[in-house]
């Protein structure tokens, strides 16, 4: 009767914490702080043109994929998806400046796939029919990607890329 009673009231005090400890993963505060500085990052990114919109355009759009992410997890998928295209955009404009600039190539590049990975990891956790918008943004990071490296190695467009087509 003792043991009983003793398992119990462990398995209810474990109950008990286990419930208390389970969280919403994103809370509002965050949210809101995750919000304010992709604002921040997108305005700078949006003003500044040079030698440092590459970094700070790359910057911007790793954390609007994050807000994204924070997004879809509290079910807002407008503004989850809202968010992901300006991350998309922003990835363009790194990809762009680093190409007429021609610095930075290969810490963009490398940052662009790191981009496109989470991305596409984002994409994974997303009901069935918020996958595609997304997945048409890794694809179009991708093309940003190869342009890089066409530009690093002074090649055509036509030469290389995911449009190249068999010669008959």
């Amino acid at each position: 009767m003792k043991v009983e009673r003793l398992i119990l009231a462990i398995l209810g005090i474990t109950l008990w914490v286990g419930v208390s400890m389970a969280q919403d993963p994103v809370t509002a505060p965050e949210l809101q702080a995750h919000k304010a500085e992709a604002e921040r990052l997108r305005t700078a990114a949006e003003a500044i043109n040079g030698e440092r919109c590459t970094e700070l355009c790359l910057d911007a759009a790793k954390q609007l994929a994050e807000l994204s992410n924070d997004y879809f997890t509290v079910g807002n998928v407008q503004e989850g998806h809202a968010a992901m295209r300006d991350s998309g955009r922003l990835a363009q404009k790194a990809g762009d400046s680093s190409v007429t600039s021609k610095k930075r190539r290969k810490q963009t590049e490398i940052g662009l796939r790191k981009l496109e990975k989470r991305i596409a990891d984002i994409a994974q956790t997303l009901n069935f029919e918020d996958r595609p918008a997304v997945q048409d943004i890794v694809k179009h990071i991708d093309k940003v990607r190869s342009d890089i490296l066409m530009s690093m190695f002074d090649m055509p467009k036509k030469e290389l890329g995911p449009e190249k087509k068999e010669k008959p």
